[in-house]
């Protein structure tokens, strides 16, 4: 949902194919950004709130089952973006001017 993209894209190269491996490499790599659909990306609203989600998912498809966030902690996590998001103070300057 965060990347716009079909969870296996047969049109894509060998490489980003598997949209799951595909941004959990760009987060690792300090390229999340570009996993972010370029609908969100390119206007800037809520952009952050969507790389802090792509964060979150990225953790919980970690190798290590212990490493993924509880049900509860992913909870709490996405209401504090969902919070961010609602929050007028967050917003950018481009937002609150309307542009």
């Amino acid at each position: 949902m965060v990347t716009g993209r079909r969870p296996v894209d047969m049109a894509a190269r060998l490489g980003a194919r598997d949209v799951t491996a595909w941004a959990v490499r760009l987060r690792r790599e300090g390229r999340g950004h570009e996993a972010v659909d370029a609908a969100v990306s390119s206007s800037g609203k809520h952009r952050d709130e969507a790389e802090r989600v792509l964060e979150l998912a990225c953790a919980c498809v970690a190798e290590a089952p212990k490493a993924r966030p509880t049900a509860q902690q992913l909870l709490e996590r996405l209401d504090a973006i969902a919070g961010t998001a609602a929050d007028p103070e967050t917003t950018s300057s481009d937002e609150q001017h309307g542009r």
